[in-house]
């Protein structure tokens, strides 16, 4: 197996792959329903066309025995404005191994190439999303050496109780937090 820098032309090869990811986070624990895979698959390769095109996409596939078997798109722009992580900053868009070749060092192997591009590009700070029940993904990035930082919350229209439900009282942090300290309180 190797990793190779990929351009435009290879982007074609990706779909099996972005498939794959796809099937995989159908599977995971309460997320939402995914796209059609003809769909996402044309939303996400209209993005790594354009990330290509205006030289913030960086691709890493990896190959064995001629094909691909996972791949890495990174996109490398200016930091955020908020925090002081350099000038440059990196976002991993995605990283798919197919499942036969999990557990074997692809993955393993697409982010070394990934961070060495973007250290010898003056990044100091490279970020990831990963869909919170996706436990292994998550320790893969932590061994890499990711650490939390943003949390992102997610609101679906069709999946929101409405504010006067006497049952959202008993949810959330601040019911928690209001409930732990009474019980303290009454100790």
């Amino acid at each position: 197996m190797n990793i190779v820098r990929g351009t435009a032309d290879r982007i074609p090869e990706l779909q099996p792959l972005w498939e794959a990811l796809e099937v995989h986070h159908a599977e995971l624990p309460a997320v939402p329903s995914i796209r059609p895979l003809a769909d996402s698959w044309e939303r996400r390769r209209r993005r790594y066309s354009d990330w290509l095109a205006d030289g913030t996409g960086r691709l890493f596939i990896a190959e064995s025995d001629g094909r691909a078997v996972g791949y890495m798109m990174m996109t490398i722009s200016d930091a955020p404005e908020s925090w002081a992580v350099g000038t440059r900053a990196a976002e991993v868009e995605t990283m798919s191994v197919l499942p036969g070749e999990r557990s074997g060092g692809v993955g393993a192997a697409l982010m070394d190439a990934a961070l060495a591009v973007a250290d010898a590009e003056g990044v100091r700070a490279i970020g990831v999303g990963v869909v919170h029940s996706n436990v292994d993904g998550i320790r893969f990035y932590e061994r890499a050496g990711f650490k939390p930082f943003y949390v992102e919350l997610l609101r679906l229209a069709d999946d929101v109780r409405p504010r006067h439900d006497q049952g959202q009282r008993s949810r959330g942090l601040r019911a928690l937090l209001r409930n732990r300290s009474k019980q303290h309180r009454n100790r």
